[in-house]
């Protein structure tokens, strides 16, 4: 028996088996000791250890965390609010201490406001949705503008668009002509009640879960294909209807998309915002000083300049064929079947296809919070209060 595996022995004998093995490694032996020291007197834990151990002691989490663990805390996800919020700065760090985001640090004491991305609440109502632009702003952690609208008494922030200004109307559609409408930048519409070449952005992938592509600042996308049959009655019961047919191309409109060179195939009624979103000279912002960086907590790693190689080249590659986000999902009863391999372009098609369908779950069950009237800053949550050149962590 050797010298590792007595040790095992011993260590898990007394102790669990996984908090055993982390002990064991972070042990620390002198040579003298492991010269003179037998096996008899190894058992009676007389070894020296390291003062990590005794500063840090292990602890074990039944499940994975999550980076969001510290938002979570500072406010209540099911309840929303137009006043500004408290943001906690992890330092790219979890609960349990250990780095899960490498290059970020901690930041200035600047608010955070919720943003409701979803356009289409009102569906249900088959009316018109009217909502006034009181205010226009920029955030210190969110690159494009955010806009204040209120409806009635129900007020929220909402991602402005390129030309939006106090004092506008915005309003939000619901129907699907025949024929095409004459958009209005900043009002929300659904993708097929839009004219081919129409630029839009913060847009659906699937009806009444909120807005998810083309929400940065100076984002967009465009209208390349919209179905012939698409806003016809045929339509509408294919809409309504969930059925195993599945939506043929007449039926259905592609939106590409002018950053990614990526073409999206998605159902007539995932609503889209007209227009370009706000902030689209963010891309030529350029820090003043060296700690600016920090500022945003953003962990600087180099200052050094080096000229890129042929190693960071980029092939020009056509753009590839249409991501499926309109697709039903089966009965039981039903099932199909369709057999490829790595390398082809339905793969990766399909690949792309199962990640956006996970990312859709994912977001399902994230908790929406819903916009009410007089939505003011509850007792139960933690107040903003400006602190003027202080770190958060």
């Amino acid at each position: 028996m050797n010298l590792y595996s007595h040790l095992t022995n011993c260590i898990r004998s007394n102790t669990n088996r996984d908090f055993g093995i982390k002990l064991f490694r972070s042990l620390s032996f002198a040579p003298t000791c492991l010269t003179t020291l037998s096996l008899p007197q190894l058992n009676k834990c007389e070894l020296s250890t390291s003062c990590s151990l005794n500063r840090h002691p292990g602890i074990i989490h039944p499940r994975p965390v999550s980076r969001y663990w510290a938002i979570g805390k500072m406010r209540d996800p099911f309840q929303y609010t137009v006043d500004a919020l408290p943001l906690i700065r992890t330092g790219g760090r979890g609960p349990d201490g250990k780095i899960q985001l490498k290059h970020v640090t901690t930041g200035l004491n600047r608010p955070w406001f919720m943003v409701d991305h979803n356009r289409s609440r009102h569906a249900s109502t088959k009316n018109i949705h009217e909502e006034l632009v009181l205010q226009v702003k920029k955030t210190w952690w969110r690159h494009p503008f955010i806009a204040l609208v209120a409806s009635g008494e129900v007020k929220r922030w909402i991602i402005a668009t390129a030309n939006m200004k106090p004092g506008d109307i915005i309003r939000s559609h619901v129907d699907i002509p025949a024929i095409p409408v004459d958009p209005k930048e900043g009002d929300a519409y659904p993708v097929g009640a839009l004219p081919v070449g129409t630029v839009i952005s913060q847009f659906e992938i699937k009806p009444g879960q909120g807005a998810l592509f083309c929400r940065t600042a100076g984002s967009s996308a465009t209208v390349v294909r919209r179905g012939k049959y698409v806003g016809s009655k045929l339509s509408e019961e294919l809409n309504s209807t969930y059925s195993n047919i599945e939506l043929e191309d007449e039926y259905v409109v592609f939106v590409r998309t002018n950053g990614k060179r990526k073409i999206y195939r998605l159902m007539p009624t995932c609503m889209s915002v007209v227009g370009q979103v706000s902030n689209q000279r963010h891309d030529q912002f350029k820090f003043r000083k060296f700690g600016e960086k920090k500022w945003r907590g953003i962990k600087q790693r180099s200052g050094l300049w080096q000229r890129k190689t042929g190693r960071f080249g980029r092939k020009i590659r056509p753009i590839g064929p249409p991501i499926d986000l309109a697709s039903r999902k089966s009965s039981p009863d039903y099932f199909k079947l369709k057999c490829s391999y790595p390398g082809r372009s339905e793969y990766t098609m399909r690949k792309e296809q199962d990640m956006y369908e996970a990312l859709c779950a994912q977001n399902i069950q994230r908790p929406q919070p819903v916009p009410g009237p007089y939505n003011a800053l509850p007792d139960k949550m933690r107040r903003y209060r400006w602190c003027s050149w202080s770190s958060v962590r």
